[in-house]
């Protein structure tokens, strides 16, 4: 069996996809790899609390994205 690795950013565009989808805990799933491979992406965080807020668990999310503004201070969007 061939195992496949994932980069980030396709790791990050595939939890996008699901999310859109609904499909939440696969979006987590996902995020939660990219952010293992970069613990301080801010787009994986961002993917994280977005999929956590879905999924109501709202402390978590929040965690989420606080690292994903301090992880890309000069963007406004992640406020």
């Amino acid at each position: 069996m061939i195992k496949v690795v994932k980069n980030i950013e396709d790791l990050i565009a595939e939890s996008k996809v699901c999310f859109i989808q609904e499909q939440y805990r696969e979006a987590l799933n996902l995020a939660e790899k990219a952010i293992e491979l970069d613990h301080k992406n801010a787009d994986a965080h961002q993917c994280a609390g977005n999929a956590y807020m879905s999924l109501k668990k709202y402390d978590l999310a929040i965690e989420h994205y606080k690292t994903a503004a301090e992880s890309d201070f000069d963007n406004g969007d992640r406020y």
